[in-house]
């Protein structure tokens, strides 16, 4: 016991040598092995060091190829940011530009309360990070810059996503009117290693403007996803097709082509009667007569054939002749027995 007690003091009061410290190369190895900056919280490089590069920013927006939007199933037209627009394949383009808060407009971030749980809340942006780390991370030393965080009733905060691994596609691909879907993924990792990511569901709605935010926030009863539905008129693509279109057949296209035709037709050939030919009334009506008498030839034709299918004239196909023979019958009040016969048939 006193051997151990005597060893401790030598070991407390002995001199510190330098041969074990670190050098400047050792440094140099300790700051390789710590999570790279932009993966705090994580254990792995999930790579997304270089997430700021794909910020939009409008102002460096130089070239056209800076706002194409980005078609639906292509790569972005820019390597790194996407501009926020965003192209389906039946038509349409969304532009979620008016939804994003900018540094520039100091702007605050869409804050909103979880659906389910209460004491949760929620910072959001689109297409940009948040304009700034949420308190609650920053007291926890995270600074991961982010489109999205959550902060629990405890104070814990989370990051959901990162802007480098955004995906989209519109909510019904045959109806781009429907809205689009927004994800971002590779957020802080959940038990278990998974990440987490959100989704943001903006649907077409005409009754809400750009400053209205979200209808309803919720981490998904699995964990680890977030879903966001966000009603709003910028979720409405612009310059789109007719509503389910691409859903018609053949048929359907041909009527609303020609019905559009014989609009053209009717209108402008009585426009041109009128001031051409100075025509009144249904006389400046393009082929008026063929028009008016279409109706009397469509009955005849219908009666013609419902005749034939009837039967109707039978009487008049089974008529015979009268014979001329002896017997025949005679015109004339008197007969004077000549015999004026009737050989009319």
């Amino acid at each position: 016991m006193a051997r151990a007690f005597l060893l401790l003091l030598l070991a407390t009061f002995a001199p510190v040598s330098t041969a074990g410290s670190p050098t400047q190369g050792d440094e140099s190895m300790l700051l390789q092995k710590r999570p790279p900056k932009g993966t705090s919280g994580n254990l792995e490089d999930d790579g997304d060091q270089d997430s700021n590069k794909y910020v939009y920013n409008p102002k460096e927006a130089k070239t056209a190829a800076d706002s194409m939007p980005d078609v639906e199933g292509q790569a972005p037209p820019v390597p790194h940011w996407h501009a926020c627009r965003f192209q389906a394949k039946a038509g349409g383009v969304y532009d979620l530009r008016p939804m994003m808060r900018l540094a520039a407009t100091l702007e605050d971030d869409w804050v909103h309360k979880d659906a389910t749980v209460s004491g949760v809340s929620y910072y959001l942006n689109i297409c940009a990070n948040t304009m700034q780390v949420p308190r609650a991370c920053k007291k926890l030393a995270k600074k991961d810059p982010s489109p999205a965080y959550q902060i629990g009733s405890n104070g814990h905060c989370f990051y959901l996503g990162t802007l480098k691994t955004f995906k989209w596609k519109p909510i019904d691909s045959a109806v781009p009117s429907k809205g689009m879907i927004l994800a971002y993924q590779n957020g802080e990792r959940c038990t278990g290693g998974r990440t987490r990511q959100i989704k943001y569901t903006v649907t077409c709605s005409e009754a809400y403007g750009y400053e209205d935010g979200p209808l309803v926030v919720y981490e998904t009863r699995g964990g680890c996803h977030y879903d966001v539905h966000w009603p709003n008129k910028a979720g409405c693509p612009t310059n789109t097709v007719i509503a389910g279109l691409n859903s018609w057949g053949p048929g359907s296209i041909f009527l609303v082509v020609l019905v559009l035709v014989l609009c053209v037709y009717v209108c402008g050939g009585c426009f041109y009667k009128r001031k051409a030919e100075g025509a009144q009334g249904i006389e400046a009506c393009p082929h008026h007569t063929f028009w008016c008498a279409l109706p009397a030839m469509f009955m005849g034709s219908f009666q013609f054939v419902s005749d034939k299918m009837s039967g109707a004239n039978s009487s008049r196909a089974g008529f015979t002749r009268v014979p001329t023979t002896a017997g025949s019958s005679q015109y004339g009040a008197s007969d004077t027995g000549t015999g004026i016969s009737d050989d009319m048939f």
